[in-house]
């Protein structure tokens, strides 16, 4: 009689196993793709260079800022987004020393260590980020925030923008 138990539940506990199998197939399959059969993802940052502002629409060239991202969404994109009177603006500078400073026999003998350099945290405005299109400020980079997902949005609203200035010197090591 034991043995025919032991036959019996071999079989339910195998149907069992590969009905698990299929479901939790059916639910991950379903969970992460939708009707397009594109997997969903949730963005909501994006870095870049700024390319232009027109009114309240901002526009960069770069990254959603989404670790493990592949394929088609890691590449470099257009992107656009608006600003309103909720949007904050948040800017750091940073400061390069002079070239002088920098050269070998300068005060840095050529090594600086960029968490030393000068950085100035303040509130920014649409009006100074526009102000950089095309400035000779040195590297310039933008990070919109969004309460939503931005993937496959157009114009979102962003809920924070920060920017980063770096100054660099103006001369030159030569003169």
């Amino acid at each position: 009689m034991d043995m025919k138990i032991e036959s019996k539940i071999v079989p339910v506990f195998i149907f069992f196993i590969v009905l698990f199998a299929i479901g939790y197939f059916t639910y991950y399959h379903s969970y992460t793709t939708n009707n397009d059969n594109v997997v969903q993802v949730d963005i909501r940052k994006f870095t870049g260079e700024l390319s232009g502002v027109e009114e309240n629409i901002v526009k960069l060239h770069g990254i959603y800022s989404v670790i493990g991202l592949s394929g088609e969404l890691a590449e470099i994109r257009d992107f656009s987004f608006k600003t309103d009177a909720n949007t904050q603006f948040k800017k750091l500078v940073i400061t390069w020393p002079e070239w002088k400073t920098l050269t070998a026999g300068g005060k840095t003998n050529g090594r600086i260590v960029l968490k030393d350099l000068p950085k100035v945290e303040s509130e920014g405005s649409l009006e100074d980020l526009q102000s950089f299109i095309g400035s000779e400020a040195g590297m310039f980079s933008v990070e919109a925030e969004f309460s939503v997902n931005i993937y496959n949005l157009e114009n979102p609203v962003a809920s924070l923008v920060f920017y980063q200035v770096v100054i660099m010197p103006k001369q030159t090591p030569t003169q």
